[in-house]
């Protein structure tokens, strides 16, 4: 089923002779399964053409065909005067003249299955000789029977989009969009003509409803019923909340489907968001729907969905009984919202552990804090290989009400398939040592002078006060733990290198290296060195075996302008600073990931805008 929506001007309703024409119809949609029908010309105005099926109209009552007259007038206007001009803005337009060389584009009422509004067939914009059932029209299928609802213009405006969809993404780009995406298009349309505002006898509203009586429905599986025209509703309303009605027509007017497409229009709206963190954020949200958290990412601006809020998949109350296992299947990019509450004076620790043991697992496992003076956080818990991982809530039963689990699958290659998962959940008296301290913190005991720094659960013995401090970190950040909590940190590999960017000297040698990753490269000459743009009074005076920790990497012996090497770190005007790889400039987000990435502040290199920007930007660098 296929729906549109569109704006325009002026009404103008001109009588015409009603001459009869064969139309094929889609057997499934039709009342009686027929594939094909005769109705005649009733009504036209400016952009549309009303046929109504000769059989209906034959067997109803004048008054009865009275009322059908009106309600096609109303049409009429609605189509011409906000309908065809204001979908068009948002969506782009249709075929015109069209296949038919007619600019006005063809309404048929007929006797559709009652479940249905309407109807979009994409086989009428194609000659007979490639589909012998195309109408070579275009041409938008309404239910007589809904024709006087009040719903009637929400469905034109729905099944109009399908019409301009066909023209944009399948005649221009010469693809087709995957189902889910076009429904959820046309479902946001009777929004852009304003139909929706009047909430409570509006689409929308009937949309909501469904989805609160089955929000985990999956928004890419299409089975073609209420629940998935809920889904996809509420997902384009919050879409378009947050990145504005222009994100429309850049999902409309492009050759991709699906997920990319919509990967591809916030990129052309300026956005670094994926499509799997909207999906998240809309889950969060549909749960939440608190504009006053984490600066209105979790809530539905449009005033009429403010109250919108779904139940939890199932809730568990884990004092006195501390402990649970549960496993479930999911499908692709739908949510499953878990509760874990409990109330106790006392101080505890709630531990979650998830794994999947399907191949096709990629889940995104975020989880909603809530806390007795009703402060929300939103975390995630990190899944290795998106399968597995493990989390800890401290103050859980006391500052802690309850803890909110969201997992969903994610799918790529629209597979569909159905994924399992499990989980154990319990309640533990301590936090383990590694979750007490943050990636990159510096530790010792009060046994030991070593100084380690910890990462991912291991803790890394920095060698020397010379490599810690070319690292750019701080004596008064070291922090004295217990001998048992630095016990509990597995031992990883020393910290005995110099990070890159260092231009390093041997004590009592004459050449200065640059290090470039695990690299030392020797810098041939002094005019190279001056070229590269580095100051003497920034080369460090290192031990030779320090120095020769780094493998011997090739040489700089000649140096092009604008050549930056692998590990040299630039910043232009702006607070951004980059480390180039592979001749890209990757930015590098935060203090915490520049530290725990073993980057030096001292080896910063100021370059212009204008320079920067000739380097090609890279994909961010994270932990």
């Amino acid at each position: 089923m296929i729906k549109k929506i569109i704006t325009v001007t002026l009404l103008v309703l001109i009588p015409v002779p009603a001459f009869a024409v064969n139309f094929f119809v889609d057997p499934s949609y039709d009342i009686d399964g027929r594939s094909e029908i005769q109705a005649s010309l009733r009504k036209q105005g400016k952009n549309i053409k009303f046929y109504v099926e000769d059989e209906h109209w034959n067997a109803i009552s004048s008054s009865e065909r009275n009322k059908i007259s009106a309600s096609i007038n109303n049409l009429i206007k609605e189509f011409d005067n906000t309908i065809y001009p204001k979908t068009r803005e948002a969506y782009g337009e249709e075929w015109n003249p069209g296949i038919d060389n007619d600019p006005k584009i063809i309404i048929l009422l007929a006797q559709i299955d009652k479940q249905a509004g309407g109807y979009f067939n994409p086989n009428d914009g194609l000659p007979r000789s490639q589909n012998d059932q195309s109408n070579e029209r275009e041409i938008i299928y309404l239910n007589v029977f809904h024709v006087q609802d009040d719903l009637a213009k929400s469905f034109l405006a729905h099944e109009f989009q399908h019409l301009i969809n066909f023209n944009q993404k399948t005649r221009l780009n010469n693809t087709q969009e995957q189902v889910w995406l076009n429904e959820s298009l046309s479902e946001y349309s009777p929004s852009v003509c304003g139909y929706d505002d009047d909430y409570e006898n509006s689409n929308l509203k009937k949309r909501v409803d469904n989805f609160l009586n089955f929000p985990t429905d999956s928004l890419t599986s299409w089975n073609n019923n209420t629940y998935d025209y809920s889904s996809v509703n509420l997902f384009m309303q919050y879409l378009v909340d947050h990145y504005s009605q222009d994100i429309l027509k850049y999902l409309v007017n492009n050759n991709k489907t699906g997920i990319k497409a919509i990967d591809y229009a916030l990129e052309q709206i300026g956005s670094r968001d994926k499509f799997s963190d909207i999906f998240q954020n809309w889950a969060i949200s549909n749960y939440l729907n608190n504009c006053s958290v984490e600066n209105g990412e979790y809530c539905y601006s449009n005033e009429n969905l403010s109250d919108l809020k779904i139940n939890s998949s199932a809730n568990y109350n884990l004092i006195p009984v501390n402990s649970l296992v549960v496993g479930s299947l999911t499908k692709p990019w739908s949510g499953h919202w878990y509760k874990f509450s409990g109330i106790t004076m006392e101080e505890k620790v709630l531990q979650i552990d998830f794994s999947s043991q399907s191949k096709n697992a990629d889940f995104l496992l975020p989880y909603i804090i809530n806390k007795k003076n009703n402060e929300k956080q939103i975390k995630n818990i990190e899944l290795e290989y998106g399968r597995q991982g493990r989390a800890y809530i401290p103050n859980f039963g006391s500052d802690v009400s309850s803890v909110i689990m969201i997992p969903i699958q994610q799918d790529y290659e629209n597979k569909n398939l159905n994924t399992d998962f499990s989980f154990s959940v319990s309640v533990v008296d301590t936090l383990p040592a590694w979750e007490k301290y943050d990636d990159g913190s510096l530790v010792r005991s009060l046994e030991t002078t070593k100084v380690y720094q910890l990462f991912q659960g291991k803790k890394h013995w920095i060698i020397n006060a010379n490599i810690f401090e070319s690292r750019g970190l701080n004596w008064e950040k070291i922090q004295i733990i217990t001998s048992d909590d630095l016990a509990q940190f597995q031992l990883g590999s020393n910290i005995e290198t110099y990070p890159s960017g260092s231009l390093l000297q041997a004590r009592g040698e004459s050449r200065v290296y640059l290090i470039s990753g695990s690299e030392k490269r020797w810098i041939v000459t002094a005019e190279i060195f001056n070229n590269l743009g580095y100051k003497w009074d920034n080369i460090r005076l290192v031990d030779l075996k320090d120095l020769d920790k780094h493998e011997e990497g090739e040489s700089i012996n000649k140096v092009e302008p604008g050549t930056y090497f692998d590990g040299v770190l630039l910043k232009g005007s702006g607070d951004q600073i980059y480390v180039v790889e592979n001749n890209k400039r990757r930015w590098i987000p935060s203090v915490e990931i520049f530290e725990n990435n073993g980057y030096s502040w001292l080896n910063i290199k100021i370059i212009s805008d204008q320079e920067l920007n000739d380097i090609q930007l890279g994909e961010n660098i994270f932990n």
